[in-house]
């Protein structure tokens, strides 16, 4: 898989034509809906072009990390994304995690007052891929209305959310931390007894920019361990806390999501 890192463009909505770039059919975001609780929930609506793919927000080793920035949205209080179960792609021995075709990623929104609307402004950098990869620079905007009618569409990708270990059945998680010339190996030890032969180990670190190798996996009788190296900007060993880790297992029918992972 090739990489172009030189190649953005911009899309701004809604101000008149879509000048998308090669790969994107369009972006928006959609309004979505207030909940009971006067909460909104919008989604960032991505469509590609055939055979065209995106990113997870942990793209594994080979992929182009999402970035958003929301800076000049106005009555937020909080905002959080809703990442759908994405699916693993191997070329060359290389992973990496994402989604063919199109995108809905639910956007949860709590305005600092529910009686107004919300204006989003979104600066998203994200990678897309076909034969070669690159990152496009989308600027978004929209207005989130006070509607509580549900869109069907950002429902379905709220539909199937990733499990809890305990809803999963985790029984045990530990990390074993081993300093190495250019940062840390960690071993993740999950005690899973309805581990599936095509589970995937994914951790990922509260720094977006730390690299994370691809994991070596081994599956035992109810265990699965995960070994991968993280590697700062700095390429030194540096102190870890594990409450930074999250820990995802991802397979075919499923995700399953732990929040920090106790150190040994």
């Amino acid at each position: 898989m090739k990489y172009i890192l030189a190649i953005c463009a911009f899309l701004l909505f809604p101000s008149g034509a879509f000048a998308a770039p090669e790969g994107i059919e369009t972006a928006q975001l959609l309004s979505g809906w207030q909940d009971s609780g006067g909460n909104h929930i919008a989604a960032l609506d991505l469509v590609l072009q055939p055979d065209w793919k995106t990113y997870w927000r942990a793209p594994g080793s080979g992929g182009i990390p999402p970035e958003f920035d929301w800076t000049g949205s106005q009555n937020v209080q909080t905002l959080s994304l809703v990442w759908p179960r994405p699916i693993a792609f191997v070329l060359d021995d290389v992973t990496s995690f994402g989604y063919h075709d199109s995108l809905i990623l639910p956007i949860k929104v709590t305005a600092q007052d529910p009686t107004l609307p919300v204006t989003l402004r979104a600066r998203i950098t994200l990678g897309i891929c076909k034969d070669i990869c690159v990152p496009v620079s989308l600027t978004l905007t929209g207005i989130l209305t006070n509607a509580t009618i549900q869109d069907p569409v950002i429902a379905a990708a709220l539909a199937d959310p990733a499990l809890s270990g305990p809803a999963a059945g985790v029984a045990g998680l530990t990390c074993q931390i081993t300093p190495i010339s250019d940062g840390l190996r960690v071993t993740a030890q999950i005690d899973l007894p309805n581990a599936l032969q095509d589970d995937f180990v994914i951790l990922e670190h509260r720094n977006p920019h730390i690299w994370i190798s691809d994991p070596e996996m081994t599956r035992q009788k109810g265990r699965l361990i995960a070994v991968v190296d993280l590697v700062p900007s700095d390429a030194e060993p540096f102190d870890l806390n594990g409450d930074d880790l999250t820990v995802t297992i991802l397979g075919k029918s499923r995700a399953v999501e732990i929040k920090g992972c106790p150190l040994q």
